[in-house]
């Protein structure tokens, strides 16, 4: 993930260009989720990446995400198109004792060390405890290594001490009893001593380092580290002497998130957390809507992040004056109580402004007492906001004008003089170069092909900057003529898919009424101006995407849309984390759909209540339908249930939407037709028994099936299983046929795990 808004679509996909031909494996993948939904998300940013990458470059890489089993089944459900993607599953069950025991042989092996029967029979007794007194923070073969660097290290203590003459090989070598009770008390597990990790610590001082800005937080950081190094060479425990836990201050886009993060790499690589993963939450993270369940609530989000570091953003909201009846003040209560009962086993950061944080802390004389140290995010400072502005553009390879820093600088002097709190800081900046990109891409678009030289290509110019030269382009609008060849082989496609019978009906009488309505108008006769836009309701995976990209292309061959593409967006693409952002994020949104049609996924994630930011996006572009009318389609889909609620949550999108489609789950024979035509398109031939065994797969499926029932991608994941099962079959043959390599039969189809199917 990236530190500004914008720069984790980079990062993810410079990553996932570094994989292709080979593997992506991303460990702990379940922190890209946040949990409660608040908030500027960079992980769902990550995700919509990696999803949107998986299926463009299907084939061409393969992804393992990683993480603990009970995490990942929430990461896995966070998402529908997770589930659907990561069709197989490998668990990693813990080490059994004799296993253990085995590895700790193996290590001593490894470096010629021996073990004497006692302690080897003392040690799997303790492995044994240790094993059924575990959870999921166990460290199996870590935890061995550990032990057996402390059980060398009490044998030379012990090796020094011994008489001359019995310093023999044997003697430096062989690890006895006493040694193993050293270091594992007869009780319980004595926690060994963890010495620094000076490369996790050196990689994670670098990260900091590379940020830009924030002097004074990383001065107090470097300061930390240091006072941990003079206690380790002192012998002393830093896990006592570091519990403190800590507030983060300042204005939003400071960095506060991606410092947190560096700082519990940080504490991990010191030895004080064992693991310095980061859980991010926010209000909605740990608060419900009844007595009890934010006190369960919020201990969930501690146990997931015990051994890590708990970051609470915007944690003032939590003591918000509701009243009797606000449940934040639970949420604080079981946060104080868990801080004292679980001290040392994880570190609270709560992050918000200044001034508010401060009334957070005197709130309750709890919080003043366990938050004890505090790290301040100054706001960036013009020559700060401009280097972050030409490390954008150097990322792609762009340098800026010096006439166009001088006129950043000045800008971006202006905006520091007259800041507020709600000052955006590195925010701005990525709002100013996403817009500027696209000036430019249009400014380069309509130069010549030898226009378009190689300096001209990496070139910016001051009109790329609205914020620099404030121009309002007039659209002109242009009557397009009608192209009756385009328009039927657009609905010769529509026709060509499987089923969706009655969609198909849906759309040839619209366009039959929009054929009419062109020809009144043609003729001077009146016409009743019809809204375009739709809504899709409907399982995944049944067509919806297809078939509004299809719409759009009869649109354009109608002459009622000037380019006919269309923009696919969801909720995260809509919604940003503060007041106000969202409706310019909105905006740039429906700007690169005009002429074409704006497609919304799952859009009654936008009507989520409350002070969600959601309805700041409805808002927005129903505004935009109005004020744009006619240059562009926007189409909304999602479940039925939920977008018919989404409907009735605002009286001014029922109006707006009179055109409604529903399409339906596909039957168990057009699923078998969608299976058969993946295979033939891909070179394999499906045998009688296959397509029978399909067939009833596709039935049980199809009788048991939910709202998340996968449809079209169903049958794509059951197929592509079969054809794992039949390179399992043919690998170990020699000298086959073509018709072998093409073919699937009964058994391949018959080994499918149906699970995959569900989702």
């Amino acid at each position: 993930m990236g530190q500004y808004v914008g720069e984790t679509a980079q990062k993810a996909g410079k990553v996932i260009d570094e994989a292709m031909g080979g593997v992506l494996f991303i460990d702990e993948a379940y922190t890209l989720v946040k949990k409660g939904g608040g908030g500027q998300d960079f992980g769902q940013e990550a995700i919509d990446i990696l999803l949107k990458r998986m299926e463009d470059d299907r084939g061409k890489f393969v992804v393992i995400a990683a993480g603990y089993t009970e995490e990942m089944e929430t990461f896995l459900t966070s998402n529908p198109g997770l589930k659907s993607r990561f069709t197989r599953t490998f668990e990693f069950e813990d080490y059994t004792p004799e296993e253990l025991m085995q590895i700790f042989e193996m290590l001593m092996e490894n470096e010629e060390y021996s073990i004497t029967d006692d302690a080897k029979e003392f040690l799997l007794k303790e492995f044994t405890r240790m094993y059924r007194n575990r959870d999921k923070n166990f460290g199996n073969a870590r935890l061995v290594r550990i032990l057996f660097e402390e059980a060398k290290l009490e044998l030379s203590k012990r090796f020094t001490q011994l008489p001359k003459e019995e310093q023999t090989t044997e003697a430096m070598t062989t690890i006895i009893l006493d040694d193993v009770k050293n270091i594992v008390a007869e009780k319980g597990h004595k926690e060994a001593k963890i010495s620094i990790d000076e490369e996790q610590l050196k990689s994670a001082l670098d990260k900091l380092n590379g940020l830009i800005g924030l002097e004074r937080a990383r001065k107090e950081i470097e300061d930390l580290v240091k006072l941990a190094r003079y206690y380790a060479e002192e012998g002393e425990d830093l896990k006592s002497k570091f519990c403190n836990h800590y507030l983060f201050l300042g204005n939003p886009g400071t960095g506060k998130t991606t410092v947190a993060r560096i700082f519990g790499q940080i504490f991990s690589a010191l030895g004080i957390l064992p693991k310095g993963h980061l859980v991010e939450v926010d209000r909605q993270g740990l608060v419900a809507n009844f007595v009890g369940q934010t006190a369960q609530k919020t201990s969930e989000a501690i146990d997931k992040a015990l051994g890590g570091t708990l970051f609470i953003d915007e944690a003032y909201t939590l003591a918000t004056s509701g009243g009797s009846n606000d449940f934040g003040k639970e949420a604080i209560d079981t946060l104080l109580k868990r801080m004292e009962d679980d001290r040392g086993k994880f570190i609270v950061i709560a992050a918000g402004y200044t001034d508010e944080m401060k009334a957070f802390i005197e709130s309750n004389p709890g919080i003043q007492s366990r938050f004890t140290k505090t790290i301040h995010f100054d706001d960036y400072t013009p020559d700060h906001l401009l280097q972050i502005t030409e490390k954008a553009f150097a990322a792609e390879d762009i340098k800026i004008p010096s006439e166009i820093k001088k006129a950043l600088y000045k800008y971006y002097t202006e905006l520091y003089r007259n800041r507020d709190k709600n000052f955006g800081n590195a925010r701005i900046v990525r709002n100013i170069v996403e817009a500027a990109k696209q000036k430019r891409l249009i400014r380069l678009a309509g130069l010549s092909q030898e226009e378009r030289s190689k300096e001209e290509n990496a070139s910016l110019h001051i009109e790329d900057f609205d914020v620099l030269e404030k121009k309002e382009p007039k659209a002109e609008r242009y009557e397009i003529s009608t192209d009756p060849e385009g328009i039927k082989k657009v609905m010769d496609e529509l026709n060509s898919l499987t089923g969706l019978k009655s969609v198909k009906e849906g759309v040839e009488k619209l366009i039959n009424g929009l054929k009419v309505a062109k020809l009144r108008k043609e003729r001077g006769l009146s016409v009743i101006e019809k809204p375009l836009h739709a809504v899709f309701l409907g399982n995944p995976g049944t067509g919806k995407t297809t078939v509004a990209r299809l719409m759009s292309k009869v649109y354009k061959e109608l002459g009622l849309l000037e380019k006919g593409h269309l923009v696919e967006v969801d909720r995260a693409d809509l919604v940003a984390g503060y007041q106000g952002q969202t409706a310019t994020k909105t905006d740039e949104v429906i700007k690169k759909a005009l002429g074409g049609t704006l497609f919304i996924d799952e859009a009654y994630t936008l009507a989520r209540g409350g002070n969600d930011f959601g309805q700041e996006a409805i808002d927005t572009l129903l505004k935009r339908m109005e004020d744009h009318k006619g240059e562009f389609v926007c189409i909304v889909a999602g479940y039925t249930n939920e977008m018919n609620a989404f409907l009735a949550s605002n009286p001014g999108l029922n109006s707006r939407f009179p055109n409604k489609f529903v399409f339906e789950d596909y039957s168990p024979r057009e699923l078998l037709d969608i299976a058969w035509n993946i295979a033939e398109k891909n070179g394999y031939v499906l045998d009688e028994g296959a397509l029978q065994a399909l067939l009833e797969i596709f039935e049980e499926l199809y009788q048991n099936r939910d709202k998340n029932f996968g449809n079209a991608r169903t049958a794509r994941n059951i197929l592509y299983a079969a054809i794992a099962n039949q390179e399992e079959r043919l690998a170990l043959g020699t000298d086959l046929s073509k018709e072998e390599l093409m073919t699937i039969t009964y058994e391949d189809v018959s080994k499918v795990d149906t699970h995959i199917g569900l989702s």
